[in-house]
């Protein structure tokens, strides 16, 4: 940590590669050699401040069929589990209303809509998971999840999340809207 600095809060099993520093004799200067195994630690948030305000729900649903969004959860190590039979329950859905694509820039899809949230009574497929918020990846499970901070991030702001927790559980967007953000993020 830098001198004076104080950590506002700290990831922990955040994930990395191991690491050696040793002198390069050129220089003199103190140098990092990677060793290409896979570590974890409690890494501390230094400097941050909060660019995205949200409320995050007990759990986010999302729809049976989407192999995309799992393969990102597990590439995550996000927890969720997958209801084996249909479930009738009252979510919050939020809704994408008038969305617009604008030009690309540094790689990333500026988006611009409103969202709309409607308490709805529905009955999820077998099939369908359950992304509990109360877990140690609740941030990143945010970032990736959260409709208001998934435009955002779209939009190209940097994600320092402060949250507080809800009781709702929000059901993701339409099949059709979810796949869409899914792969204009992967490009």
């Amino acid at each position: 940590m830098a001198a004076g600095a104080a950590a506002v809060g700290f990831i922990d099993a955040f994930k990395s590669v191991a690491f050696e520093t040793y002198r390069f004799p050129a220089s003199g200067r103190l140098e990092q050699r990677w060793l290409g195994r896979p570590i974890h630690f409690r890494m501390p948030i230094i400097g941050q401040t909060a660019t995205e305000q949200a409320k995050l729900p007990t759990a986010w649903w999302v729809l049976a069929g989407q192999t995309e969004v799992v393969e990102r959860l597990t590439l995550h190590g996000i927890r969720f589990e997958v209801i084996p039979r249909p479930r009738t329950l009252t979510l919050d859905h939020v809704r994408i209303l008038d969305p617009k694509l604008k030009l690309t820039s540094e790689g990333r899809i500026p988006v611009e809509a409103r969202l709309v949230h409607e308490d709805r009574t529905t009955t999820l497929p077998a099939g369908t998971l359950r992304v509990p918020s109360d877990q140690p990846l609740d941030l990143l499970a945010a970032v990736l999840l959260e409709p208001k901070v998934r435009i955002r991030c779209l939009h190209g702001a940097s994600s320092m999340l402060r949250c507080s927790r809800g009781r709702a559980s929000r059901i993701l967007f339409s099949r059709q809207w979810q796949t869409g953000f899914w792969n204009k993020m992967s490009r």
